[in-house]
């Protein structure tokens, strides 16, 4: 469902439901630690989640654009701590609702069939995400990447694509060498 071109009942929904939000590239949404019982969802820009591993490299665990929800790691569902940070790469426009008031929302027609939706959505994004990093080579992982979101090949750092592939740096530098 994209929701930049939905219909004036989602766009009012959001709108009346949800609390709306700039923040500027190098703000962070959420910290590791923080508890965020929010849920967001991305009108414009660019967030990049990540954490650091036990040797204190910064690992980029996920790339998240325009028209999707994003959330804090098991923050709004389970009452947990972020174990991850959330941090803008370039400006966003984003609204966030409480999970409390978004499960009220779930009882109105529009707003279920916004869920299941975003739902249907988010299903198919993570079995591409698990399928790609289990099943191609880093080459491969690349390729799907340009296929799948080439926006964010321009949008982030060469070492921020490569740590989301799983890859060194140099390593992606020779792949982009062959393409």
């Amino acid at each position: 469902m994209d929701y930049s071109k939905g219909s004036n009942q989602f766009k009012n929904l959001i709108a009346s439901h949800f609390t709306r939000r700039e923040l500027k590239a190098g703000d962070f949404l959420y910290e590791s630690g923080d508890y965020s019982p929010f849920i967001y969802f991305l009108e414009k820009g660019l967030l990049r989640m990540f954490y650091y591993n036990e040797e204190g490299k910064e690992i980029t665990a996920w790339l998240t654009v325009e028209q999707n929800f994003v959330s804090a790691i098991g923050g709004p569902y389970s009452n947990q701590p972020a174990k991850e940070y959330c941090q803008v790469v370039e400006d966003v426009v984003i609204y966030e609702i409480k999970f409390d008031a978004f499960e009220k929302l779930l009882e109105q027609p529009l707003g279920a069939k916004m869920t299941f939706y975003a739902l249907s959505e988010l299903n198919q994004t993570l079995s591409r995400y698990l399928h790609f990093f289990k099943f191609h080579s880093a080459e491969e992982r690349y390729r799907a990447l340009m296929d799948f979101a080439p926006d964010i090949i321009n949008r982030v750092s060469l070492g921020q694509i490569a740590s989301f592939l799983g890859i060194s740096q140099e390593t992606l530098s020779r792949i982009r060498g062959r393409i």
